[in-house]
């Protein structure tokens, strides 16, 4: 991993290859049936309630082809550049 280049740099263009990834995946779908596959996995919504305030943690992440691709044409911008 290259040291000039701050890890706020990384996780922004991680963040916006995997949306772009996404979106092209949603496009290329009807075209291409082998992207309509994808994994995932995540924890269910649990809620911590205490009397001033109620706080609701959880997450979910589905990966597939056009994700991925996504995520490393990320890495690879981020190396070259």
């Amino acid at each position: 991993m290259s040291t000039r280049h701050p890890v706020a740099i990384l996780i922004l263009l991680l963040i916006v290859g995997a949306l772009l990834g996404s979106i092209l995946n949603e496009v290329l779908s009807p075209i291409l049936p082998v992207l309509r596959r994808s994994a995932g996995g995540g924890l269910s919504p649990s809620t911590l309630s205490l009397p001033p305030l109620s706080v609701t943690f959880g997450f979910e992440i589905r990966l597939s082809l056009g994700t991925a691709l996504g995520l490393v044409a990320a890495l690879i911008a981020y190396r070259r550049f």
